[in-house]
C-alpha cells in the first residue's frame, strides 16, 4: 500500500491579488479583524476594522499600482515559484496566505483530500511572533478544526538565528553589494512592534530574536558598520525602535555608502518595495552625496531554496528518531 504523501506549507501574509479598490479593502478588512495583530478593546477594535480599511485603501491603491510584477503582487508572483523549486516527487509543496488567496481553509482543504498525513508548516517569518506566527497558528487550529483533518503536524518556526538561514542570508547580502559591502555601513530593518506588546515574553524575544539575527549576519560577513532598526510602525500608540527613517537620515554618507536589507521579511512585499526601496530611497536621495542601495528578498532564489531544504530535512530526520 503507498504511504499517503507528506507536504510542506509555506505560509505568508499575503498581498491583494490585484491593485484594486475591492481587492485591496478585502485583504485589509481581514488583516485590521486579526486580534493577534491588534489587541485592542472590542469597541476600539470594531471601529478599526469596519472604518479604516476603506480609508487606507484608497491611500495604498497608488502605491500597490506602481509595485505590481507581471500583473500582480511580489508574493503571489514568488511563492509559486519556490514551491515549484522545493516540490519533490516525495514531496507536495503549497503556500497559503493569512488575508488574501489562497486562504488557508482552501488550501488545507485540498491537501486534506490529497491523502496528506504528515504536514510541515512554514510560516515565513525568521523572527517568532504572535503577531504574524501566532496569527498563523490561531488560522491553521481553526481551518483544522472545522475540516476535522488531524494531519501529524511539524512547525518550523523561529529559525532567523539558525546556522542555514544565516548562511543563505549572508551569501545573498555579499552577492548583492559585491566587494564593496566592507565599506558600507548595513542596516538590518524588521517589523516593529508596538512598546505595549513587549511586555509579553514572547514580543519581546521577537527583539532579541531581530537584534542576534543581524549580529550573526554581521559576524558571518564581517561587518565593520551596522545598525538594527525597525520599520513600518501604524497608528498614534508608541512603537519600539530605532526606526529607518529616522536612522538613516542621521547616516554620514560622506563616509560610508549605505545598505538596508530585510531579514524579517522572506518575500518582498509593500513594506520592503514600497517603505525601503522607493519611499526611504526618495528620502535619502535628497541628502548630499547619498549613495543607497536595497538589498531584495530572498524571495525564489537559489539560496531561499538551499536553507528551506536544509531545515526540513533536519526536520524529517528528527521525525524518524
Amino acid at each position: 500500500m503507498t504511504k499517503p504523501p507528506s507536504a510542506l506549507l509555506l505560509i505568508n501574509t499575503g498581498s491583494p491579488a490585484q491593485a484594486t479598490l475591492p481587492a485591496i479593502t478585502d485583504f485589509l478588512q481581514r488583516f485590521f479583524a486579526d486580534r493577534q495583530i491588534f489587541r485592542l478593546s472590542p469597541p476600539l477594535h470594531f471601529v478599526l476594522r469596519t472604518l479604516v480599511p476603506r480609508l487606507r485603501a484608497r491611500k495604498l491603491l497608488p502605491r500597490y499600482q506602481v509595485l505590481s510584477l507581471d500583473g500582480t503582487s511580489a508574493q503571489h508572483y514568488y511563492l509559486p515559484r519556490l514551491c515549484q523549486a522545493l516540490q519533490s516527487p516525495t514531496l507536495t509543496v503549497a503556500y497559503a496566505f493569512l488575508y488574501a488567496p489562497p486562504y488557508l481553509p482552501y488550501v488545507l482543504k485540498h491537501l486534506q483530500q490529497q491523502g496528506i498525513d504528515k504536514l510541515y508548516l512554514l510560516p515565513l517569518y525568521p523572527q517568532d511572533s504572535g503577531t504574524t506566527v501566532g496569527s498563523a497558528q490561531v488560522q491553521v487550529d481553526a481551518a483544522l478544526k472545522a475540516l476535522n483533518f488531524s494531519p501529524k503536524l511539524t512547525w518550523i518556526t523561529d529559525y532567523g538565528t539558525h546556522p542555514h538561514f544565516i548562511a543563505a542570508i549572508s551569501a545573498h547580502l555579499q552577492q548583492t553589494v559585491g566587494a564593496s559591502l566592507q565599506d558600507c555601513c548595513v542596516y538590518f530593518s524588521y517589523h516593529a512592534l508596538p512598546e505595549a506588546y513587549l511586555k509579553d515574553k514572547r514580543e519581546a524575544h521577537y527583539i532579541k530574536a531581530c537584534l542576534q539575527c543581524s549580529q550573526l549576519i554581521a559576524a558571518h560577513c564581517g561587518l565593520n558598520t551596522y545598525h538594527t532598526v525597525f520599520q513600518s510602525a501604524l497608528g498614534p500608540m508608541r512603537w519600539h525602535g530605532p526606526f529607518l527613517e529616522q536612522t538613516i537620515l542621521e547616516h554620514d554618507f560622506t563616509q560610508r555608502p549605505a545598505v538596508v536589507i530585510t531579514p524579517g521579511f522572506a518575500i518582498d512585499c509593500l513594506e520592503t518595495l514600497g517603505e525601503v526601496a522607493q519611499e526611504t530611497a526618495a528620502m535619502v536621495a535628497r541628502k548630499k552625496q547619498a549613495h543607497f542601495s536595497y538589498v531584495p528578498c530572498l524571495n525564489d532564489t537559489p539560496l531561499q531554496q538551499a536553507w528551506i531544504k536544509a531545515l526540513l530535512a533536519e526536520k524529517l530526520i528528527d521525525g524518524r528518531h
